[in-house]
Protein backbone atom coordinates (compact mmCIF):
# COMPACT_ATOMS: atom_id res chain seq x y z
CA UNK A 1 0.00 0.00 0.00
CA UNK A 2 1.20 3.49 -0.83
CA UNK A 3 -0.03 6.13 1.60
CA UNK A 4 0.18 9.93 1.44
CA UNK A 5 -0.05 11.89 4.70
CA UNK A 6 -0.75 15.58 4.09
CA UNK A 7 0.66 18.02 6.64
CA UNK A 8 3.92 18.93 8.32
CA UNK A 9 3.31 19.02 12.07
CA UNK A 10 3.61 16.71 15.03
CA UNK A 11 0.20 15.24 14.27
CA UNK A 12 1.37 14.06 10.87
CA UNK A 13 4.53 12.58 12.39
CA UNK A 14 2.32 10.60 14.80
CA UNK A 15 0.11 9.45 11.93
CA UNK A 16 3.08 8.24 9.92
CA UNK A 17 4.53 6.48 12.96
CA UNK A 18 1.24 4.66 13.65
CA UNK A 19 0.78 3.70 9.99
CA UNK A 20 4.30 2.30 9.80
CA UNK A 21 3.84 0.41 13.07
CA UNK A 22 0.63 -1.26 11.89
CA UNK A 23 1.71 -1.71 8.25
CA UNK A 24 5.50 -2.12 8.17
CA UNK A 25 5.53 -2.84 4.44
CA UNK A 26 3.55 0.27 3.49
CA UNK A 27 5.30 2.98 1.47
CA UNK A 28 4.77 6.36 3.09
CA UNK A 29 4.89 9.85 1.64
CA UNK A 30 4.40 13.10 3.56
CA UNK A 31 3.70 16.51 2.07
CA UNK A 32 5.41 18.65 3.11
CA UNK A 33 6.40 16.50 6.09
CA UNK A 34 9.09 17.20 8.70
CA UNK A 35 12.36 15.62 9.92
CA UNK A 36 10.35 13.04 11.88
CA UNK A 37 8.32 11.89 8.88
CA UNK A 38 11.52 11.75 6.81
CA UNK A 39 12.71 8.85 8.98
CA UNK A 40 9.56 6.87 8.19
CA UNK A 41 9.00 7.64 4.52
CA UNK A 42 9.59 10.19 1.78
CA UNK A 43 8.90 13.89 2.18
CA UNK A 44 7.43 15.76 -0.79
CA UNK A 45 8.21 19.48 -1.01
CA UNK A 46 4.58 20.43 -1.63
CA UNK A 47 2.53 22.76 0.58
CA UNK A 48 -0.46 21.18 2.27
CA UNK A 49 -2.82 23.68 0.62
CA UNK A 50 -1.44 23.23 -2.93
CA UNK A 51 -4.43 21.19 -4.07
CA UNK A 52 -3.54 20.80 -7.75
CA UNK A 53 0.09 19.85 -7.01
CA UNK A 54 -0.95 17.27 -4.45
CA UNK A 55 -3.41 15.66 -6.87
CA UNK A 56 -0.63 15.46 -9.46
CA UNK A 57 1.80 13.96 -6.92
CA UNK A 58 -0.78 11.38 -5.87
CA UNK A 59 -1.13 10.32 -9.50
CA UNK A 60 2.64 10.23 -10.11
CA UNK A 61 3.38 8.15 -6.99
CA UNK A 62 0.36 5.86 -7.44
CA UNK A 63 -1.05 6.73 -4.04
CA UNK A 64 -3.68 4.28 -2.84
CA UNK A 65 -4.82 6.12 0.26
CA UNK A 66 -4.45 9.71 1.51
CA UNK A 67 -4.78 10.95 5.09
CA UNK A 68 -5.30 14.71 5.45
CA UNK A 69 -4.21 16.10 8.81
CA UNK A 70 -4.63 19.92 8.86
CA UNK A 71 -7.89 21.80 8.50
CA UNK A 72 -6.73 24.27 5.82
CA UNK A 73 -6.37 21.76 2.95
CA UNK A 74 -9.73 20.24 3.87
CA UNK A 75 -11.36 23.68 3.68
CA UNK A 76 -9.59 24.25 0.36
CA UNK A 77 -11.24 21.13 -1.11
CA UNK A 78 -8.30 18.72 -1.21
CA UNK A 79 -10.42 15.72 -0.20
CA UNK A 80 -12.89 16.45 -3.00
CA UNK A 81 -10.11 16.79 -5.59
CA UNK A 82 -8.36 13.56 -4.56
CA UNK A 83 -11.62 11.60 -4.59
CA UNK A 84 -12.44 12.96 -8.04
CA UNK A 85 -9.02 11.68 -9.18
CA UNK A 86 -9.79 8.20 -7.87
CA UNK A 87 -7.78 8.26 -4.60
CA UNK A 88 -9.33 7.00 -1.36
CA UNK A 89 -9.23 9.73 1.29
CA UNK A 90 -9.69 10.04 5.02
CA UNK A 91 -11.13 13.54 5.42
CA UNK A 92 -14.41 15.42 4.93
CA UNK A 93 -15.46 17.38 1.89
CA UNK A 94 -14.95 21.15 1.76
CA UNK A 95 -18.66 21.69 2.49
CA UNK A 96 -18.53 19.49 5.57
CA UNK A 97 -15.17 20.89 6.68
CA UNK A 98 -16.90 24.23 7.33
CA UNK A 99 -17.60 22.82 10.79
CA UNK A 100 -13.92 23.44 11.51
CA UNK A 101 -13.26 26.28 9.09
CA UNK A 102 -16.09 28.51 10.36
CA UNK A 103 -17.02 28.78 14.02
CA UNK A 104 -20.08 30.81 13.05
CA UNK A 105 -21.24 27.94 10.82
CA UNK A 106 -20.53 25.40 13.56
CA UNK A 107 -22.65 27.44 15.97
CA UNK A 108 -25.49 27.51 13.46
CA UNK A 109 -25.31 23.73 12.97
CA UNK A 110 -25.25 23.05 16.70
CA UNK A 111 -28.18 25.40 17.22
CA UNK A 112 -30.29 23.56 14.64
CA UNK A 113 -29.16 20.17 15.95
CA UNK A 114 -29.93 21.03 19.58
CA UNK A 115 -26.36 20.46 20.75
CA UNK A 116 -25.82 22.17 24.13
CA UNK A 117 -23.33 25.02 23.91
CA UNK A 118 -22.57 28.51 25.18
CA UNK A 119 -24.69 31.50 24.16
CA UNK A 120 -23.06 33.43 21.33
CA UNK A 121 -23.51 35.94 18.52
CA UNK A 122 -21.62 36.31 15.25
CA UNK A 123 -20.55 39.69 13.81
CA UNK A 124 -18.88 41.02 10.67
CA UNK A 125 -19.19 44.72 11.63
CA UNK A 126 -17.48 46.40 14.57
CA UNK A 127 -20.22 48.67 15.94
CA UNK A 128 -22.83 45.93 16.54
CA UNK A 129 -20.11 43.78 18.11
CA UNK A 130 -19.14 46.55 20.54
CA UNK A 131 -22.78 47.16 21.42
CA UNK A 132 -23.22 43.46 22.20
CA UNK A 133 -20.07 43.43 24.34
CA UNK A 134 -21.33 46.40 26.38
CA UNK A 135 -24.46 44.44 27.31
CA UNK A 136 -22.68 41.14 27.94
CA UNK A 137 -21.67 39.81 31.35
CA UNK A 138 -17.98 39.44 32.18
CA UNK A 139 -15.91 37.42 31.45
CA UNK A 140 -16.52 36.58 27.81
CA UNK A 141 -14.73 35.03 24.85
CA UNK A 142 -13.97 36.59 21.46
CA UNK A 143 -13.18 34.12 18.66
CA UNK A 144 -12.12 34.52 15.08
CA UNK A 145 -14.60 32.53 13.05
CA UNK A 146 -12.03 31.33 10.53
CA UNK A 147 -8.93 29.17 10.84
CA UNK A 148 -6.32 30.93 12.98
CA UNK A 149 -3.89 28.08 13.82
CA UNK A 150 -5.31 27.73 17.33
CA UNK A 151 -4.74 31.39 18.21
CA UNK A 152 -8.16 32.78 17.34
CA UNK A 153 -9.84 32.42 20.76
CA UNK A 154 -9.24 35.23 23.26
CA UNK A 155 -10.48 34.84 26.84
CA UNK A 156 -11.40 38.31 28.09
CA UNK A 157 -11.85 39.07 31.78
CA UNK A 158 -13.37 42.51 31.08
CA UNK A 159 -15.56 44.13 28.46
CA UNK A 160 -12.72 46.52 27.66
CA UNK A 161 -10.44 43.62 26.78
CA UNK A 162 -13.18 42.04 24.67
CA UNK A 163 -13.77 45.30 22.83
CA UNK A 164 -10.04 45.60 22.13
CA UNK A 165 -9.93 42.05 20.74
CA UNK A 166 -12.97 42.63 18.55
CA UNK A 167 -11.49 45.89 17.25
CA UNK A 168 -8.17 44.19 16.48
CA UNK A 169 -9.83 41.43 14.47
CA UNK A 170 -12.56 43.34 12.65
CA UNK A 171 -11.05 46.80 12.17
CA UNK A 172 -7.30 46.20 12.21
CA UNK A 173 -7.23 42.78 10.56
CA UNK A 174 -4.86 41.25 13.13
CA UNK A 175 -5.81 37.70 12.06
CA UNK A 176 -6.40 38.41 8.38
CA UNK A 177 -9.28 36.63 6.69
CA UNK A 178 -9.78 34.38 9.73
CA UNK A 179 -10.95 37.40 11.75
CA UNK A 180 -13.26 38.99 9.18
CA UNK A 181 -16.11 37.39 11.11
CA UNK A 182 -16.00 36.93 14.87
CA UNK A 183 -18.01 35.00 17.43
CA UNK A 184 -18.60 36.55 20.87
CA UNK A 185 -19.40 33.81 23.30
CA UNK A 186 -20.38 33.24 26.90
CA UNK A 187 -17.45 32.15 29.07
CA UNK A 188 -17.73 28.54 30.21
CA UNK A 189 -16.02 27.38 33.38
CA UNK A 190 -15.21 23.72 33.79
CA UNK A 191 -12.86 21.00 32.66
CA UNK A 192 -11.89 20.73 29.00
CA UNK A 193 -12.30 17.44 27.15
CA UNK A 194 -11.35 16.72 23.53
CA UNK A 195 -13.31 13.91 21.90
CA UNK A 196 -12.50 12.71 18.39
CA UNK A 197 -14.53 10.12 16.52
CA UNK A 198 -14.24 8.27 13.22
CA UNK A 199 -17.42 8.50 11.20
CA UNK A 200 -18.77 7.64 7.78
CA UNK A 201 -21.56 10.19 8.17
CA UNK A 202 -23.89 7.82 10.04
CA UNK A 203 -21.94 5.51 12.33
CA UNK A 204 -19.59 6.79 15.04
CA UNK A 205 -16.53 5.17 16.61
CA UNK A 206 -15.22 7.30 19.48
CA UNK A 207 -11.44 7.39 19.88
CA UNK A 208 -9.78 7.60 23.32
CA UNK A 209 -10.47 11.15 24.60
CA UNK A 210 -7.69 13.55 25.48
CA UNK A 211 -7.32 16.67 27.56
CA UNK A 212 -5.65 19.67 25.96
CA UNK A 213 -3.54 22.42 27.51
CA UNK A 214 -3.69 25.56 25.40
CA UNK A 215 -2.83 28.48 27.73
CA UNK A 216 0.71 29.78 27.39
CA UNK A 217 1.54 30.42 31.06
CA UNK A 218 1.67 28.32 34.19
CA UNK A 219 -1.59 27.71 36.01
CA UNK A 220 -3.71 28.09 32.85
CA UNK A 221 -2.80 31.75 32.33
CA UNK A 222 -1.93 33.80 29.28
CA UNK A 223 -3.19 33.62 25.71
CA UNK A 224 -4.34 30.48 23.93
CA UNK A 225 -1.86 28.68 21.72
CA UNK A 226 -2.24 26.00 19.09
CA UNK A 227 -1.77 23.42 21.85
CA UNK A 228 0.85 23.25 24.58
CA UNK A 229 0.39 19.52 25.07
CA UNK A 230 -2.23 16.91 25.82
CA UNK A 231 -2.56 13.64 27.67
CA UNK A 232 -4.63 10.50 27.29
CA UNK A 233 -6.42 8.65 28.85
CA UNK A 234 -8.51 11.08 30.91
CA UNK A 235 -10.18 9.93 34.13
CA UNK A 236 -13.01 12.43 33.55
CA UNK A 237 -14.08 10.56 30.40
CA UNK A 238 -16.15 7.77 31.91
CA UNK A 239 -18.10 5.39 29.65
CA UNK A 240 -21.35 7.06 30.74
CA UNK A 241 -20.03 10.52 29.82
CA UNK A 242 -18.79 9.34 26.43
CA UNK A 243 -22.18 7.82 25.72
CA UNK A 244 -23.76 11.21 26.42
CA UNK A 245 -21.23 12.83 24.07
CA UNK A 246 -22.27 10.38 21.39
CA UNK A 247 -25.99 10.92 21.99
CA UNK A 248 -26.04 14.68 22.65
CA UNK A 249 -23.19 16.05 20.51
CA UNK A 250 -21.86 13.74 17.79
CA UNK A 251 -24.97 12.02 16.46
CA UNK A 252 -27.17 15.18 16.37
CA UNK A 253 -24.40 17.00 14.50
CA UNK A 254 -24.08 14.23 11.92
CA UNK A 255 -27.86 14.15 11.43
CA UNK A 256 -27.96 17.90 10.86
CA UNK A 257 -25.10 17.72 8.36
CA UNK A 258 -26.92 14.95 6.49
CA UNK A 259 -30.09 17.05 6.39
CA UNK A 260 -28.03 19.84 4.79
CA UNK A 261 -26.85 17.32 2.16
CA UNK A 262 -23.24 17.78 3.26
CA UNK A 263 -22.59 14.51 5.11
CA UNK A 264 -19.50 14.52 7.29
CA UNK A 265 -17.10 11.58 6.76
CA UNK A 266 -13.70 11.50 8.44
CA UNK A 267 -12.57 12.45 11.93
CA UNK A 268 -15.09 14.62 13.80
CA UNK A 269 -13.70 16.67 16.66
CA UNK A 270 -15.74 17.93 19.59
CA UNK A 271 -14.19 20.38 22.06
CA UNK A 272 -16.19 20.07 25.25
CA UNK A 273 -16.44 21.88 28.57
CA UNK A 274 -17.62 19.68 31.43
CA UNK A 275 -18.95 21.12 34.69
CA UNK A 276 -20.62 19.39 37.61
CA UNK A 277 -23.58 21.72 38.11
CA UNK A 278 -26.65 19.87 36.88
CA UNK A 279 -28.31 18.56 33.76
CA UNK A 280 -27.13 19.35 30.24
CA UNK A 281 -27.99 22.85 29.11
CA UNK A 282 -29.61 21.48 25.97
CA UNK A 283 -32.64 20.34 27.95
CA UNK A 284 -35.88 22.19 27.22
CA UNK A 285 -36.25 25.17 29.52
CA UNK A 286 -32.53 25.74 29.93
CA UNK A 287 -30.15 26.99 27.30
CA UNK A 288 -29.49 25.02 24.14
CA UNK A 289 -26.70 26.20 21.96
CA UNK A 290 -29.21 27.36 19.47
CA UNK A 291 -30.61 30.41 21.14
CA UNK A 292 -29.28 31.36 24.53
CA UNK A 293 -26.90 29.37 26.58
CA UNK A 294 -27.08 32.02 29.23
CA UNK A 295 -29.58 30.57 31.68
CA UNK A 296 -28.47 27.68 33.81
CA UNK A 297 -30.12 25.08 35.96
CA UNK A 298 -29.87 25.73 39.69
CA UNK A 299 -26.85 23.73 40.92
CA UNK A 300 -27.93 20.53 42.59
CA UNK A 301 -31.61 21.02 41.83
CA UNK A 302 -34.13 19.70 39.41
CA UNK A 303 -37.57 21.17 38.93
CA UNK A 304 -38.67 20.14 42.42
CA UNK A 305 -42.18 20.19 43.74
CA UNK A 306 -43.17 23.01 46.02
CA UNK A 307 -44.95 21.89 49.18
CA UNK A 308 -46.56 24.11 51.80
CA UNK A 309 -45.06 23.48 55.22
CA UNK A 310 -46.58 24.22 58.64
CA UNK A 311 -46.08 27.87 59.34
CA UNK A 312 -46.64 28.87 55.74
CA UNK A 313 -43.02 28.64 54.49
CA UNK A 314 -42.75 27.62 50.85
CA UNK A 315 -40.03 24.97 50.55
CA UNK A 316 -38.72 22.93 47.69
CA UNK A 317 -39.15 19.28 48.47
CA UNK A 318 -35.91 18.63 46.56
CA UNK A 319 -33.64 19.84 49.31
CA UNK A 320 -35.75 21.79 51.77
CA UNK A 321 -34.41 25.23 50.82
CA UNK A 322 -36.58 28.23 51.46
CA UNK A 323 -38.23 29.42 48.28
CA UNK A 324 -38.35 32.99 47.10
CA UNK A 325 -41.87 33.53 48.42
CA UNK A 326 -43.98 32.40 51.36
CA UNK A 327 -47.23 30.57 50.86
CA UNK A 328 -49.84 32.73 52.55
CA UNK A 329 -52.89 30.91 53.82
CA UNK A 330 -55.93 32.73 55.12
CA UNK A 331 -56.65 32.92 58.81
CA UNK A 332 -59.57 30.54 58.36
CA UNK A 333 -57.25 27.92 56.88
CA UNK A 334 -54.61 28.38 59.59
CA UNK A 335 -57.22 27.85 62.28
CA UNK A 336 -58.45 24.74 60.54
CA UNK A 337 -61.79 26.05 59.34
CA UNK A 338 -63.13 25.38 55.91
CA UNK A 339 -61.27 27.30 53.20
CA UNK A 340 -61.80 26.95 49.47
CA UNK A 341 -59.95 29.36 47.13
CA UNK A 342 -61.98 30.90 44.32
CA UNK A 343 -62.30 28.56 41.37
CA UNK A 344 -61.39 25.40 43.26
CA UNK A 345 -63.99 22.59 43.13
CA UNK A 346 -65.74 21.64 46.33
CA UNK A 347 -64.13 18.84 48.28
CA UNK A 348 -67.47 17.28 49.24
CA UNK A 349 -70.90 16.95 47.77
CA UNK A 350 -73.50 19.47 48.76
CA UNK A 351 -75.71 18.26 51.60
CA UNK A 352 -73.18 15.80 52.99
CA UNK A 353 -71.90 16.99 56.37
CA UNK A 354 -68.20 17.11 57.14
CA UNK A 355 -66.96 14.32 59.32
CA UNK A 356 -64.69 15.11 62.21
CA UNK A 357 -63.39 13.12 65.12
CA UNK A 358 -62.44 9.47 65.29
CA UNK A 359 -63.82 8.54 61.88
CA UNK A 360 -61.12 10.61 60.15
CA UNK A 361 -58.33 9.16 62.23
CA UNK A 362 -55.96 10.78 64.67
CA UNK A 363 -55.32 14.49 64.72
CA UNK A 364 -52.03 15.66 63.12
CA UNK A 365 -49.20 16.34 65.57
CA UNK A 366 -49.38 20.13 65.10
CA UNK A 367 -52.84 20.24 66.63
CA UNK A 368 -54.82 21.20 63.54
CA UNK A 369 -58.24 19.70 63.04
CA UNK A 370 -58.35 16.80 60.58
CA UNK A 371 -60.35 18.79 58.03
CA UNK A 372 -57.47 21.24 57.70
CA UNK A 373 -55.16 18.59 56.33
CA UNK A 374 -56.75 18.87 52.92
CA UNK A 375 -55.37 22.43 52.68
CA UNK A 376 -51.77 21.32 53.08
CA UNK A 377 -49.62 19.17 50.83
CA UNK A 378 -47.63 16.57 52.67
CA UNK A 379 -43.91 17.31 52.66
CA UNK A 380 -42.18 14.94 50.30
CA UNK A 381 -39.01 13.19 51.31
CA UNK A 382 -35.92 15.11 50.23
CA UNK A 383 -34.20 13.80 47.12
CA UNK A 384 -30.78 15.18 47.96
CA UNK A 385 -29.22 11.74 47.62
CA UNK A 386 -30.17 11.54 43.96
CA UNK A 387 -27.01 11.41 41.80
CA UNK A 388 -26.15 14.65 40.07
CA UNK A 389 -25.42 14.66 36.34
CA UNK A 390 -22.57 16.59 34.90
CA UNK A 391 -23.39 19.45 32.59
CA UNK A 392 -21.91 18.90 29.17
CA UNK A 393 -21.54 21.66 26.63
CA UNK A 394 -19.74 21.66 23.32
CA UNK A 395 -17.83 24.83 22.64
CA UNK A 396 -16.34 23.75 19.35
CA UNK A 397 -16.72 21.22 16.55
Amino acid sequence: MRVLVVGGGGREHALCWALKRDHPHATLFAAPGNPGTAQLGTNLAIAATAVADLVTAARQHSIDFAVIGPEAPLAAGLADALRAAGTAVLGPSAAAARLEASKAFAKEVMARAGVPTAASRSFTALDPALAYIRSHAEPLVVKASGLAAGKGAVLCDTRAAAAASARAMLAEGSLGEAGREIVIEQFLAGEELSVLALTDGERVAILPPAQDHKRLGEGDTGPNTGGMGAYCPVSLATPALLERVRREVLEPTLREMAVRRTPYAGVLYAGLMISADGTPSGNPGYSPRAGSRGQRAVPGHRAGRVAAQPGGACRRARGGHDGPRRARLSGRARTGRRHRPAGEPRLRRAGVPRRHGPRLGRHPPDGRRPSARRHYARPRRALSRAPQRRRLRAHHL
